[in-house]
């Protein structure tokens, strides 16, 4: 069921050790990140695409840590767009920053002297979870990112336009998505795409273009699209696009993809997709050979 309301209102790596499959895959929990290389067929992508949960507005992570991750890679435009809606993206070059690595790696918690001196209290360490997957060049793949286990009852978003206007729509029966996709360059690199989608209400008939320009009959929730938010970055082998919500802003939908209630207390999420391989073949990018002494 569509929103009841529309109103203003005045929001390498130490590995990614995870499944390896063509197209989706279930989410496998881990923290450790030392990969074999992988072979990529030709017009094929592939990805690691990890989830960290950690205590809400965390000081360290919502501060310092993005000061490594650089935000200039994305759109100035579309960085303003997504600031405005709760949303913050960068890339990661190089060497993990130290407040992530420690976030993949958390150290042990010294054991409770208490009256179980062998418990040990792991509900505010960070976890991770996530998985490999290869991908056809320029076809899309959807990535869950809130309500995937179970869909919420209800929610309301707020979004703020370029005008600087907000407008709250609330739905029912709600999943929240990356529609994304991932293009190949000669050079060897990848652009990503990302689109924010709300998936919301019960699944019914809808029409779809097949092969061909054919009308197709699919069975899907219907879906709210947020096209101007739609994420594009270039990224090469080993970099990691990183994507989080900005943590006071309230209602938006940045807020509503990157945290979640979970046993009383709000985590915060950390979105992280590295490029492991590409299928762009490496003669595309050697350099043009020497000249000759006889030239």
């Amino acid at each position: 069921m569509k929103g009841l309301s529309r109103r203003p209102c005045a929001v390498a790596a130490t590995g990614f050790a995870l499944l390896l499959v063509g197209g989706c895959a279930r989410w496998q929990a881990s923290a450790k990140l030392a990969l074999p290389a992988i072979q990529t067929p030709p017009d094929s992508v592939a990805l690691e695409i990890l989830f960290i949960q950690f205590p809400f507005g965390d000081p360290e992570i919502n501060g310092p840590l993005w000061t490594e991750i650089d935000e200039q890679e994305i759109d100035p435009a579309l960085r303003q767009r997504l600031d405005a809606n709760g949303i913050r993206a960068g890339v990661i070059s190089g060497q993990l920053p130290a407040a992530l690595e420690r976030l993949l790696n958390p150290p042990d918690e010294p054991k409770k002297a208490a009256a179980d001196p062998d418990l040990v209290d792991v509900r505010k360490r960070p976890t991770s979870h996530g998985r490999r997957l290869q991908v056809t060049a320029g076809e899309p793949f959807l990535i869950p990112v809130t309500g995937d286990k179970e869909r919420h009852e209800s929610l309301t978003i707020l979004t703020r336009n370029e005008q600087g206007e907000v407008e709250g729509q609330t739905f029912a029966k709600v999943r929240g998505v990356f529609d994304a996709k991932a293009f190949a360059l000669p050079d060897g690199r990848v652009r990503l795409e990302l689109e924010p989608q709300i998936e919301y209400g019960d699944a019914k008939q809808q029409f779809a273009h097949g092969e061909g320009g054919s009308l197709q009959i699919r069975l899907a929730p219907s879906r709210e699209i947020y096209q101007s938010l739609r994420l594009e970055a270039v990224v090469s082998r080993g970099q990691m696009l990183v994507l989080s919500s900005a943590p006071d802003r309230l209602g938006s939908l940045g807020r509503h993809y990157f945290s979640e209630e979970i046993e009383g207390s709000r985590e915060q999420k950390l979105l992280l997709i590295r490029l492991a391989n590409s299928g762009t073949p490496d003669a595309k990018v050697s350099p043009p050979p020497a000249p000759s002494d006889e030239d």
